[in-house]
């Protein structure tokens, strides 16, 4: 018995560190790239453009991702998700036009769609394999406090590195860790113990009934206004920073340090609610986002604290959805129902970054955080009570359950004596 614990233990602690691993690569990455296309001469309009085609990716190979994964393995999936994007970042850190640039977006997108959710998948189907399911609640909100404190590593890194090594070099890094880190997968992580026995297009239709039917219907409304209030916050900090409290931009890897460590601890609080109802601890925490967003028009440091606090409930709402994703899908669909969740939360991002974007144009930055925050908060309590009320009606009650009324029955009543 100790050594089966000892290896679902360590299973986990793998999943742990190539999290953070593949954490810090991606926030490097994501801190520098559209100021590393504006050095190579891109402009804003050439930029915007390119930055459409990961969206396209996700709608044509993230959704199809998870039933592959499913039907033919989660490693090997995670493997060629490792290498694909390694190799995209790696031809990013090169690039100097817009065609290689082009090319080097499409092959980190296809990276990224690949490897999403497969890890947690491989690592939730091999626990539930071995009777030891009750981990994965827990595992899941470990990585999501993992991904968090690691991004915060990232940005000290970005706020360092840059002026010793500049942005090429931090790009090619990342790319550098993410083939490592695909490496350790081939060498140091088993295959799943459970495939799906249905062809991949019938797994990807599965999926679809199981995220889209009774009980999942809550979980993809509520990660949608989650989406749209994440999309809104990761399109609004830094112009909020630099242009309405005049920070120098120098100084926004340190804004995003401090952004992390509030999205990590958010994670880590979800501990605090794992054993209420999701959709009741949610339908408190994405208006309470929503209101942070909205509190940020009140501008000048009251709205940079409003900004952190809104990482904070980030992080908990993730975590949130992440372990209620875990416990609705089962393990013959687990990764195609990820993808499909993936593929609606960044569809929605990039719908939300569109309208926003045109928000903020006509109506000012201030105003646009006042209604999108509002408005969602608002959207987010009459879905999330909605959905909750039926859900309590969906349970069945005590005088719905069928009583046994045979005479063995009726002597073991006897005996229990009255109560």
């Amino acid at each position: 018995m100790r050594h089966a614990s000892a290896g679902r233990n360590g299973l986990v602690m793998r999943m742990w560190v190539l999290t953070g691993s593949v954490a810090v690569a991606d926030s490097v990455f994501g801190a520098v790239f559209i100021t590393h296309m504006l050095d190579r001469g891109l402009s804003p309009a050439v930029i915007g453009l390119l930055l459409v085609l990961p969206a396209v990716t996700s709608i044509g190979i993230e959704a199809p991702s998870g039933a592959l994964g499913d039907t033919y393995g989660h490693r090997r999936l995670a493997v060629g998700g490792h290498l694909a994007w390694a190799a995209g970042l790696m031809t990013f850190a090169l690039a100097t036009g817009p065609a290689v640039f082009a090319v080097a977006i499409l092959v980190w997108a296809v990276g990224l769609a690949l490897y999403s959710g497969t890890v947690v998948a491989l690592v939730a189907t091999t626990l539930n394999a071995t009777g030891q399911g009750g981990l994965i609640a827990g595992a899941v909100r470990g990585s999501e406090v993992t991904r968090w404190s690691a991004a915060a590593l990232a940005a000290l890194l970005v706020v360092l590195g840059v002026p010793l090594t500049g942005t090429s070099v931090l790009v090619a890094a990342s790319g550098v860790l993410l083939l490592l880190a695909g490496l350790w997968v081939v060498v140091g992580w088993p295959e799943s113990s459970v495939r799906s026995e249905v062809p991949v297009r019938a797994s990807l239709l599965l999926g679809a009934r199981v995220v889209l039917g009774p009980g999942g219907r809550g979980l993809v409304v509520l990660s949608v206004l989650t989406s749209v209030l994440l999309g809104t916050l990761i399109l609004t900090w830094q112009p909020f920073l630099t242009d309405v409290l005049e920070i120098e931009k120098r100084w926004l890897g340190l804004a995003l340090f401090v952004m992390s460590v509030g999205a990590a601890g958010g994670a880590a609080l979800s501990r605090c609610t794992q054993r209420l109802d999701p959709a009741v601890v949610l339908t408190v925490l994405v208006p309470a986002l929503g209101l942070s967003l909205a509190a940020v028009a009140l501008g000048s440091w009251v709205g940079a604290a409003a900004y952190v606090a809104a990482e904070v409930f980030v992080g908990w709402s993730l975590a949130t959805l992440a372990v209620w994703a875990q416990q609705h899908l089962p393990d013959g669909v687990r990764a195609t129902g990820m993808s499909i969740l993936g593929t609606v939360t960044g569809v929605t991002i990039a719908v939300t970054n569109g309208l926003v974007g045109i928000a903020w144009q006509h109506l000012g930055l201030l105003t646009t955080l006042l209604c999108f925050g509002a408005a969602v908060a608002l959207l987010a309590v009459c879905a999330g009570s909605v959905i909750t009320v039926r859900a309590r009606r969906a349970r069945p009650r005590p005088r719905d359950l069928t009583v046994d009324t045979s005479p063995v029955a009726a002597d073991h009543a006897g005996q229990r004596g009255p109560t």
